[in-house]
């Protein structure tokens, strides 16, 4: 394997000690990392091990790739499909197509790449584009309202040149505004208990958002190796990784520095909210909360500048 990755790519380096992976890994700084143990657990294991052991993994941008056998084949393709891994390819007992490895790693780094940008994405510019096209109907309005008998010529003359030159403008936010609207905001919802995520689902059925899962911190981590959200609602009490950790590795990213993060907690202790601001929090919502609440949260994320104070008060709408 080693030496047909070699064909195709500069460097390729090796871990094979479970005592250095971490070592390995930093050594690396991989843009891919290929699994390519004899079976899945093993993969697995690995994997959780490294995380786990380190939190500079998580801040350093890379791509999973998993090599398998057919007996796995159905495993490893539905962990994929939920963003556990990334990608996975065929190859032992022996490879039938070693390019295709090849030419996973490339759609590999094309994602990685892509995920790099720190731009605006399309929603974060869609949502601003819909608040102004309220505009066009307030001025629309103004003048309606001054069209009266009384008004001098002056004033008549200023009106029709004023809507003459805001015409031009007022077409162009009717364009925005329509491509606005086919613009979908995908959030990220990170909580293990399973009925909240179903609530939160309803919620947002006929709203226009993608909605992505995660039951982990570290699958949150994990999913925003693929995914690249517009908002983030994060449950503070977790296993394994609870929402306040999981929020300050998501932050240490550079791409990720200035998205929103809206904590769901069932507590509104100061100490939850102070330690929640100080990894990174943009807002809060307590359970139980009702779908107008998440609504305007979300709304009001996608709208507000991430250099804004939180907005620490966490009662109830």
């Amino acid at each position: 394997m080693r030496n047909i990755l070699l064909d195709e790519f500069k460097t390729v380096a090796i871990s094979l000690d479970p005592k250095t992976i971490v070592q390995d890994f930093k050594q690396a700084q991989p843009s891919i990392l290929i699994l390519a143990f004899g079976t899945l657990e093993q993969c697995d294991q690995y994997y959780q091990n490294l995380q786990q052991q380190s939190k500079s993994v998580a801040r350093h941008p890379y791509r999973t790739l998993v090599l398998c056998n057919n007996a796995e084949l159905k495993a490893v393709y539905e962990l994929c499909k939920r963003d556990y891994f990334n990608d996975y390819a065929l190859f032992w007992p022996r490879p039938e197509d070693p390019w295709r490895l090849c030419m996973a790693i490339h759609h590999l780094l094309r994602e990685l790449d892509a995920m790099s940008s720190t731009a605006p994405t399309a929603a974060q510019l869609a949502f601003p584009t819909r608040a102004l096209a309220e505009m066009e109907s307030v001025v629309e309005n103004w003048l309606e309202m001054n069209q009266t008998p009384q008004i001098n010529d002056t004033i008549t003359r200023w009106r029709t040149e004023l809507k003459n030159t805001l015409r031009p403008f007022m077409l162009l936010l009717r364009t925005l505004t329509s491509l606005a609207q086919r613009v979908q905001a995908t959030i990220l919802v990170v909580d293990d208990d399973v009925l909240q995520c179903k609530m939160i689902e309803t919620m947002l059925k006929n709203e226009p958002y993608r909605v992505v899962f995660a039951t982990t911190g570290l699958e949150a981590l994990s999913v925003l190796r693929l995914v690249r959200p517009d908002v983030v609602l994060m449950d503070v009490m977790m296993p394994e990784m609870d929402g306040i950790t999981a929020t300050q590795r998501l932050k240490s990213l550079p791409q990720f520095a200035q998205l929103p993060v809206i904590m769901v907690t069932g507590r509104n202790e100061k100490t939850v909210v102070f330690d929640s601001v100080k990894a990174g929090a943009t807002g809060f919502l307590v359970k139980p909360f009702g779908r107008e609440a998440l609504i305007t949260k979300l709304h009001d994320a996608l709208l507000t500048p991430i250099t804004r104070p939180p907005n620490l008060d966490t009662d109830e709408e």
